[in-house]
């Protein structure tokens, strides 16, 4: 019969039968089902959609331009991926002699 079901309608089962777990407090079993692995795609392809340019202003300030919106960040988290970028930069300079 699972067949017989198009993608989509797979998609809406799969959907009822979370619903029905998630409404019986189940989510241990929905996670067991997916696994961690998928868990982790899922997750990747969610964030697809949300990715913004960021802009890292003279100040060192961290502006998500396409969402206008300032990431917070520690001194030293904003250090560590300022090191990150100087680094790449490096390396790619580099290779391109």
């Amino acid at each position: 019969m699972n067949e017989l079901l198009t993608p989509e309608e797979r998609a809406q089962e799969v959907k009822r039968l979370v619903s029905q777990l998630q409404a019986e407090g189940r989510t241990d079993l929905l996670l067991h089902a997916i696994g961690v692995p998928l868990l982790e795609e899922l997750r990747i392809e969610a964030a697809k959609g949300r990715l913004s340019r960021l802009v890292i202003t003279k100040d060192y300030r961290f502006i998500l331009e396409d969402y206008q919106k300032e990431v917070e960040l520690q001194p030293v988290h904003k250090a560590v991926y300022l090191l990150f970028l100087v680094w790449r930069r490096e390396r790619c300079w580099i290779r391109r002699r």
